[in-house]
């Protein structure tokens, strides 16, 4: 199954010395230019799309893997559907990757996150044009900063 991304300026915050990081991981209704399989096109996600995520299922990571061989940083702790956003927290681990991305953070440098997804049968409703999709179901399998 491919895994599609999506890029989110997101405001990432440190909780004290936990090494919990939280912050919105994906507004609903907001329209993101994005590749879709080779395609840009225009996407946005519903609120409830990510209700079939296990969230104890999605690794942190620093980059998109590419295979097998690129670790996690952290885990999942919590997906949390608001309103405006879908919003997260991980857990961050002590490795060299982690100690770093938390200082970037903790000096509020802005960081961003990037949703790596799978599409899930009948939760992508296209334009007639097939120029546009709104993503009503998708499965988490990772998230990169």
């Amino acid at each position: 199954m491919t895994i599609l991304t999506r890029e989110v300026a997101t405001g990432l915050q440190v909780r004290g010395d936990q090494r919990i990081l939280f912050g919105p991981l994906l507004p609903w209704g907001v329209e993101a230019r994005v590749l879709d399989r080779g395609r840009l096109v225009l996407e946005q996600f519903e609120r409830g799309a990510l209700a079939a995520t296990d969230p104890t299922r999605v690794a942190l990571t620093v980059t998109h893997p590419r295979d097998n061989q690129q670790l996690p940083v952290g885990v999942t702790l919590s997906i949390d559907e608001r309103a405006d956003a879908a919003w997260g927290e991980w857990k961050v681990s002590r490795t060299a990757a982690g100690d770093e991305l938390l200082e970037l953070a903790a000096d509020q440098v802005p960081l961003g996150l990037s949703i790596g997804f799978r599409e899930l049968a009948g939760g992508s409703r296209w334009s007639a044009d097939r120029r546009r999709v709104v993503r009503t179901r998708a499965e988490l399998d990772h998230i990169a900063v």
